[in-house]
């Protein structure tokens, strides 16, 4: 006679069953529950950093001719994205276009909320 691999006793299957799905069930539940800070909501606060854009980011390469103001400027009027970069962080940001392109290339203190890696910008002023 063949032993059985899972040992079934006087439960039986059903109910070993039961047990196995609960188990991984309140596993999963554990492994997901540190990830619900995120999905909370958005951060707010001031936010300090370079404002510069999403192909130069730090450093402007691509346009070594001009300054940093003009390259930020320039890779945006081309289709880039301003960014705030604050040392090895960077934030997408998303505002009023013109305000933002006053202080491309500059340190900047940004007020607005922080939601994943994106900066909805409700002011902007000199740190």
């Amino acid at each position: 006679m063949r032993r059985a691999i899972l040992p079934i006793n006087s439960f039986g299957a059903g109910v070993w069953l039961i047990f196995v799905f609960a188990g991984l069930l309140a596993i999963a539940t554990l492994a997901f529950a540190g990830g619900e800070q995120e999905a909370e909501g958005p951060q707010s606060g001031p936010f300090t950093g370079m404002v510069s854009d999403s192909v130069c980011g730090a450093r402007h390469v691509k346009h070594p001719e001009l300054d940093s103001p003009r390259c930020t400027r320039e890779c945006v009027r081309t289709g880039a994205k301003y960014m705030l970069i604050d040392g090895d962080k960077s934030y997408n940001l998303q505002g009023d276009f013109a305000q933002l392109a006053q202080f491309a290339g500059q340190r900047a203190k940004i007020g607005g909320s922080l939601q994943g890696t994106t900066i909805r910008v409700s002011s902007i002023s000199e740190p």
